[in-house]
């Protein structure tokens, strides 16, 4: 048996990494970011992959319709921040501990401008070189997969959420952090599925 058909027979022994992009169910009409202050923030630190030595400041204000509070458990918002419930992080937490740090979400109320309790920023700390760049979509910069493929190989097993480092704005979790979350009655959150290699 030849070099390439070896390969093709190991690849069909393997089972492929599934991986999915964290987005939002509209159809729950979950709370979003009305409003926001960043007080000169780098909204960009949240991208990297790397954990934040210090909270988000006290001079991030995103401002939310709290009324929406009780039926959002991802809240959508332009910053590509992924900021959960506390009930989805409670569920995340034990599979994903390595792969996450947990922030306090400066949420307020946009009439009252009362703090909304309950809702975390997941910071990802798990940066993967995996994208499939001559099978991904890029934006004419090259910055951004508008549609992203992974490499599967490049997934390790232990790695429930990340970033891809080609592209860190959106964040991916594998087949076993959805099925973990799956039918756990989460609302507004959706898994868009991607394509491997």
């Amino acid at each position: 048996m030849d070099l390439a058909m070896m390969s093709k027979f190991l690849n069909l022994l393997v089972m492929k990494q599934q991986v999915y992009d964290l987005t939002y169910n509209e159809d729950d009409d979950p709370m979003t970011i009305d409003k926001d202050r960043l007080g000169g923030f780098d909204i960009t630190q949240l991208w990297r992959g790397k954990p934040l030595e210090k909270p988000v400041p006290s001079t991030v204000r995103l401002y939310v319709n709290a009324n929406k509070a009780d039926k959002t458990d991802y809240v959508p918002n332009s910053f590509s921040w992924p900021i959960c419930s506390q009930r989805f992080i409670d569920l995340l937490l034990p599979l994903a501990m390595e792969d996450i740090q947990i922030l306090d979400a400066p949420l307020f109320d946009l009439k009252t401008k009362t703090r909304v309790a309950g809702f975390k920023i997941m910071n990802v700390v798990r940066l993967l070189e995996c994208l499939d760049l001559e099978r991904s979509v890029m934006n004419k910069r090259g910055t951004c997969a508008i549609t992203p493929v992974f490499k599967a190989a490049r997934i390790p097993d232990t790695v429930y959420v990340f970033l891809a480092a080609e592209s860190p704005y959106g964040v991916i979790f594998t087949e076993q952090a959805v099925q973990l979350l799956r039918g756990k009655g989460l609302r507004g959150v959706a898994f868009i599925i991607r394509k491997t290699s």
